[in-house]
């Protein structure tokens, strides 16, 4: 699957990543579209782990 990865120099690069496999009790959602928060925004101006996916406000199609 493709993703947009924070790096270091603040920037952004698309890569491929693994297809995330989702557990007991989880759910598999094709993202259609993603917001950024404002907790998204501290770790783009802190520089917190990355490489990092940000993005956790999503409306998507659950897949498995």
């Amino acid at each position: 699957m493709k993703a947009a990865l924070l790096q270091n120099d603040g920037g952004f690069s698309f890569q491929d990543v693994p297809k995330p496999q989702p557990g007991p009790g989880e759910a598999l959602v094709r993202v259609q579209v993603c917001g950024v928060c404002t907790s998204d925004m501290g770790v783009w101006k802190r520089g917190m782990g990355r490489p990092e996916i940000l993005g956790h406000e999503v409306v998507g199609v659950i897949e498995e």
